[in-house]
């Protein structure tokens, strides 16, 4: 089934891209709508998004929602392809022979629908490139605009120059438990990793306000005005941009946490540490909390750190880790609680999740930096 469909799709491909050739081959896309309030609406913002690709004049693209849906529930014993993270939809795209999925996602945040969509390259198997738009779903016209907007965010932000020479991160294990190490001004701790886990840099803080308008330009924060406070009012896939952006500039891979790399930081590299909050026992030494921060965030790197030296695991925001929340990945994880939880939502134990669009004044990040 699954060489029938791939080769199914590759006779689809070859019918869509006649008369679009051109002296150059084309980047092949695939159009996976992952979801949507109306499943009727799935193929027509599918082939909107495909079409706006098109008109690009560098990418050849299908909308193949069924197709991807019938190999993923193949490749997953019929599980439902919402369960799919990157990892999978690159691979799916992988074996049908394309070079990116362009993924899409019906979204709705405080009564108001939006398509937050990336772009996920099969070979590398992550996303690259994100986008999100507003806008009224009820006329064909305002859906070819809101597609002709993510064509252009996305497929503007794949092609990212390198430095010529940059120096990276030393990963090797006779590297010491908790070494300071600060590349482009970001103090980067190392936390030697074990049989399970592979060392790596984490962010000593938070990524602070100014670290932030460096990068990007602009201050979302609501509580702005404070230098080397948190960051926040940022979603995951804002991060994400300003990710790309600071490779830009640097050459340097930084990224979000993994989940399991976030929580093996907090318990200073340390599977067996039983510390309730990061650092310690007692929240308030640690912690800005809802008892103690006044309602708002405080300067980042004021409260007593964890044993390797890394400070506000637990509090003063929020952190967006890479992973999914949920089966279908509709959130995206956040740890350690914020200045406006309670004692028990900043240990380190305590998980939750948002959408990926998502911007709150307790919510922020930190980087981690590995080969």
């Amino acid at each position: 089934m699954r060489t029938v469909l791939i080769l199914i799709f590759a006779a689809v491909f070859a019918g869509a891209v006649a008369g679009q050739e051109n002296s150059l081959p084309k980047k092949k896309v695939a159009v996976y709508v992952k979801s949507a309030f109306d499943d009727s609406i799935k193929k027509v913002i599918g082939s909107k998004l495909a079409l706006a690709i098109i008109k690009n004049g560098k990418y050849s693209a299908v909308e193949m929602t069924d197709a991807i849906i019938e190999m993923s529930q193949n490749a997953q014993n019929r599980e439902h392809s919402d369960n799919m993270d990157d990892s999978r939809i690159g691979l799916t795209g992988k074996e049908m022979g394309v070079d990116f999925v362009c993924v899409a996602d019906i979204v709705e945040v405080f009564g108001a629908k939006y398509i937050s969509t990336r772009l996920v390259d099969a070979s590398r198997m992550e996303a690259v490139a994100f986008a999100d738009v507003h806008g009224s779903m009820d006329c064909a016209a305002s859906l070819m605009e809101m597609s002709e907007t993510v064509a252009a965010e996305l497929f503007g932000g794949i092609h990212v120059s390198q430095p010529d020479s940059v120096s990276q991160p030393d990963s090797d294990s006779r590297v010491e438990n908790g070494k300071l190490w600060s590349p482009d001004g970001i103090d980067m701790i190392y936390v030697a990793g074990d049989s399970t886990q592979s060392g790596f840099y984490i962010g000593k803080y938070e990524v602070t306000q100014a670290q932030w308008l460096s990068v990007t330009g602009s201050n979302p924060s609501e509580f702005a005005g404070c230098d080397d406070c948190p960051v926040e009012r940022v979603s995951w896939n804002d991060i994400k941009i300003f990710i790309r952006k600071l490779y830009s500039k640097t050459g340097r891979k930084y990224r979000l946490p993994t989940e399991k790399e976030w929580e093996y930081a907090a318990h200073c590299g340390n599977s067996k540490n039983t510390d309730e909050y990061s650092g310690n026992d007692t929240v308030e030494n640690v912690a800005w909390y809802e008892d103690n921060s006044d309602e708002r965030t405080h300067l980042v790197g004021t409260k007593k750190p964890n044993a390797l030296g890394i400070y506000d695991m637990s509090g003063n925001v929020w952190e967006w880790c890479e992973d999914c929340f949920d089966s279908r990945c509709t959130k995206r994880i956040n740890r350690g609680g914020s200045w406006n939880c309670s004692a028990s939502n900043c240990r380190v134990a305590h998980r939750d999740g948002d959408l990926s669009g998502y911007r709150y004044s307790n919510l922020g990040f930190r980087l981690v930096l590995s080969e």
